[in-house]
């Protein structure tokens, strides 16, 4: 469940980048609304499959600490490999699979 957790939380963090008129990974920028509206539904799920481990609070705070992780480090990674989404995509994914399945379990 946490694997699928960060992997939709950070989807969602992806949507509203890519919706971005400074983003580099595409050639033309996503609708901001369809995105923004994508990252509050993914979020809401995320908080939900967590909610399945922990209380509503703690996983509302757990998936607010990915989002702000998730971007800062998003806006790092993009900028070094731009026009590669792909790539952002997968270091984005495996980074923060390692650190939510490795230290998760210390957060609650």
């Amino acid at each position: 469940m946490k694997l699928f957790v960060t992997l939709v939380v950070w989807t969602g963090c992806l949507l509203p980048y890519l919706a971005s008129s400074r983003q580099q990974l595409l050639a033309s920028k996503l609708p901001r609304f369809l995105s923004w509206c994508g990252f509050t539904l993914l979020q809401a799920i995320a908080i939900y499959g967590l909610g399945t481990l922990y209380s509503t609070l703690i996983s509302g705070l757990i998936v607010l600490m990915l989002v702000m992780c998730m971007w800062v480090g998003l806006i790092l990674v993009a900028s070094h490999l731009s026009g590669r989404l792909l790539l952002v995509s997968t270091i984005g994914l495996a980074f923060f699979s390692a650190v939510t399945l490795t230290g998760m379990n210390h957060v609650a």
